[in-house]
Formats: structure tokens, C-alpha cells, sequence
């Protein structure tokens, strides 16, 4: 009897559900940082903005309270709608793409998506507070000012000297617009900070997308046009003998529709090398002057044929990585033990 494992369908998916896993992980950390990044400079912008609001506001008698309370509530419903778009995007357009992209390769059912509500309050949560708490700093850090000052224009900080000046062949050589901009940059370091921090987030999540893209667009017709030339595999749930298993491919090549065919064993083995222990998948060709007709085997790097030796096997390179192996050495395979019933 066969197991799922046994599949090379089924382990492929799993092992491409995994990939898609570690990404969905590291995902949200980036998007959260740069929501984050972003919230701080839109609501202390907006709260140095409205300055002469807020001093008009304390002098017509409203409390620190009130006022802070009208950035509590723009900045929670900016997060709430931002969360409620969010969660629909999140929990149809991304699974619904990615699963339809899988289903170009593989034979999939229906897609059924079941909305998380954990995550979706955890990830809320996690919105809101990014906003409300910056909007509730800002906000505060402006009441604590007189009615008076917040009346008239925020003075400009102190001028000072930068690094820059004290270097003269230097700074002499520079343009007015450069020399303005070097101090800001150094006058507005936080403004700096998240901008520079925004874009790189921004330009990393850009990358990992067009990357994801070439990926796939590379993968499936080099994986499935030039590497495997076979369209389709028949397994079988019992094993058979050697000879039953011939006469099953006579039949098969007796059908117009089929050109070829291979007998071939796979099976789910442990293989270890020294301390080292990985899964991985054995196939064993019945005839491997047949097998070039439909997998061709190759080096990655320069794609020189690669010829299935008669007393060695041939390994993938992860595999050899892994393993920490290299040409000429034992690896010790072992069949799992098939899961209880």
C-alpha cells in the first residue's frame, strides 16, 4: 500500500504550502512596519498642522480631553475602515490568487475560505494602536503648550552648524539647494528616519513581489516543459510483481494516445549522512537508458547533462547541501515507516 507521502503530487503541494507559509510569516512584520512608519508621520503632521485649532479650541474652553478625544476618533476609524479592507483583501484576493496560481500545476478542488477571526482582531488591534497611540502623543504633546503659543506659528528649532560645514573644501563645493537640504535632513532627523525607513520597506515588499513573479513565471515551464517531458504519472495503490508490472505497460503502450512509457519505483526514504537526517524522495527507473526520454537531468548552474551511473544514484543539489555531501560519498537510506491505520 501506498501513502500520501508516496505522492509526488501530494509532497510537492505540501512542500509549496510550507514555502507559502514562511512568506505569509514574514509578510505581515513588513507591512506592519511600514502601516506603522506611515501612521507617525501622517497624524504628527496633521496634529502640527491644526496647531492654531487646537489653541482656538483650549481658548473657547474645551478640555485637554475633548480636544485629544476628536485625533482618538479620527485615527480609530481611519483603522477600522483601513482593518475592514484589509481582512477582505486578505481573506479572498491574496488566497484566492495564490491558490488559483497552484491550481495551473496541480489538480486542485474548490477553494473554500474560512475567515479567521483571531487574526483579524489581532491584526486590528495591532493597526489601531498604531495610530491612536501616535495620534494621542502628538496630540498631547502640543496641549501641553500655552493658549497663547498655540496660537502663533511653532518656532523653528535653533540653527546649528553640521558636520558638514566643518569639512570646508567640502561644503564650499556644494550648491545652496544641496546645503539646505543637508541641514534639514539633520535638523528633521525622526522625519528623516521614517521616510528613509518607509521607502525601504516599501521597495523590499516591491522587490519580494516582482521577485515571487519571475519565480513562478521561470519555474513552472522550466520545471514542467524542459525537466520533465512526461504528462502524466499512474500510480499504483498495491505492488506488483515484476512481471505483472510489465504486462501493465504493454497494455498501457498498446493505447494510440501514449507514445512511452517508464516503469519506475518511488518511495519515501530517510537519508542520513553522519548526523544529518533529511526526507527525501528515492526513484528508481526500471531502464535509465530510457529515463532521458522523459526527465532530463542537468547541472543548474550550466546546464551540462548530467548520466544516471549504473552503481550510484544522483542527488539534487539542496540535497547535497543539506547533507553536507559531495561526489564519492555514502548516504545510508532508510524506507519510513508507513503512518498506522
Amino acid at each position: 500500500m501506498q501513502s500520501r507521502q508516496d505522492n509526488p503530487g501530494y509532497s510537492e503541494y505540501a512542500d509549496n504550502a510550507d514555502r507559502i507559509d514562511a512568506i505569509a510569516t514574514v509578510f505581515p512584520v513588513f507591512f506592519l512596519m511600514v502601516a506603522a512608519m506611515v501612521c507617525l508621520t501622517t497624524m504628527t503632521r496633521m496634529v502640527e498642522e491644526q496647531r492654531m485649532q487646537i489653541g482656538t479650541l483650549k481658548a473657547l474652553g474645551y478640555g485637554k480631553g475633548a480636544i485629544a478625544g476628536k485625533y482618538f476618533i479620527y485615527s480609530a476609524l481611519a483603522s477600522l475602515v483601513g482593518s475592514a479592507a484589509g481582512c477582505a483583501v486578505g481573506y479572498w484576493l491574496f488566497p484566492t490568487t495564490i491558490y488559483n496560481a497552484y491550481d495551473m500545476m496541480y489538480s486542485l478542488p474548490d477553494l473554500s475560505v474560512t475567515f479567521q477571526w483571531p487574526y483579524a482582531v489581532i491584526g486590528a488591534i495591532a493597526g489601531i494602536l498604531c495610530t491612536v497611540v501616535v495620534a494621542l502623543i502628538g496630540s498631547y504633546s502640543s496641549l501641553k503648550s500655552n493658549t497663547a503659543a498655540l496660537m502663533r506659528p511653532k518656532p523653528p528649532k535653533a540653527g546649528k552648524r553640521i558636520f558638514l560645514e566643518r569639512i570646508g573644501f567640502l561644503w564650499s563645493r556644494m550648491g545652496f539647494i544641496s546645503k539646505v537640504t543637508a541641514r534639514n535632513i539633520l535638523r528633521y532627523k525622526v522625519r528623516f528616519l521614517m521616510a528613509v525607513l518607509g521607502l525601504a520597506g516599501c521597495t523590499a515588499l516591491m522587490l519580494a513581489g516582482f521577485g515571487l513573479k519571475d519565480y513562478i513565471s521561470v519555474i513552472v515551464p522550466a520545471q514542467f516543459q524542459e525537466i520533465y517531458s512526461y504528462d502524466t504519472v499512474l500510480g499504483l495503490r498495491n505492488e506488483v510483481g515484476d512481471q505483472d508490472a510489465t504486462a501493465l505497460k504493454a497494455d498501457i503502450e498498446t493505447d494510440g494516445n501514449i507514445s512511452s512509457a517508464l516503469l519506475a519505483r518511488q518511495m519515501v526514504m530517510d537519508a542520513a549522512y553522519g548526523d544529518r537526517k533529511i526526507e527525501v524522495r528515492l526513484f528508481v527507473p526500471d531502464d535509465a537508458k530510457q529515463l532521458p526520454d522523459f526527465i532530463t537531468l542537468r547541472h543548474r548552474t550550466d546546464d551540462a547533462p548530467v548520466t544516471l551511473p549504473d552503481d550510484g544514484v544522483v542527488i539534487t543539489e539542496k540535497m547535497a547541501t543539506m547533507l553536507g555531501v559531495s561526489a564519492g560519498d555514502t548516504i545510508h537510506l532508510k524506507r519510513k515507516k508507513r503512518p498506522s491505520r
